[in-house]
């Protein structure tokens, strides 16, 4: 008898392909992992808001709290003022309010019963954070990258009074 074997399929580590996994997981009630992959999509996106205003990437070894603190102090610098347009300092207080409601809860999951209503309510407030630094990203992101348009850089042509005179030399024979 021939045993049938499947694809193993990939994990995709991009934000679309995370965001799948953390909506399949919240459907099917795995609140916890939905946490951390929304702490993955959330770490990711602010590392590349640090990528955009900074034009190199951060270190390997920092977290969200780095990320979060980093953002915060480049919010604070007079010469980001994209970042400060398109980037609320809000967003900063509850991105940090959401983590440490998370780092609580992962606390109390050794001490005792974490109940399904807390984590289904923390997977909610990620969702919401997630889909305010989404949209702020967005914004950020086309305002960092967008290049002005063409005409505003050609120089201005120079045209002459005199005409222009086409001199052809005529083939010796």
């Amino acid at each position: 008898m021939k045993i049938k074997t499947g694809k193993i399929r990939k994990l995709d580590k991009t934000v679309k392909g995370m965001t799948l996994s953390a909506g399949i997981a919240l459907k099917n009630g795995f609140y916890t992992e939905t946490i951390w992959i929304l702490s993955e999509i959330i770490e990711e996106r602010l590392r590349k808001v640090i990528v955009i205003t900074e034009k190199m990437k951060p270190g390997a070894a920092s977290g969200i709290e780095q990320h979060i603190k980093k953002v915060k102090l480049l919010l604070s610098k007079e010469h980001n003022a994209s970042l400060k347009e398109h980037f609320p300092f809000t967003l900063v207080s509850s991105l940090r309010s959401w983590k440490n409601n998370r780092n609580t809860m992962m606390k109390d999951m050794l001490a005792m019963h974490v109940s399904s209503e807390r984590k289904q309510r923390i997977a909610n407030q990620g969702i919401a954070v997630l889909k305010e630094l989404d949209k702020v990203y967005k914004h950020y992101k086309l305002a960092a990258y967008v290049q002005p348009k063409h005409e505003d850089y050609l120089p201005e042509i120079q045209v002459s009074e005199q005409p222009v005179i086409i001199e052809t030399i005529a083939p010796q024979t």
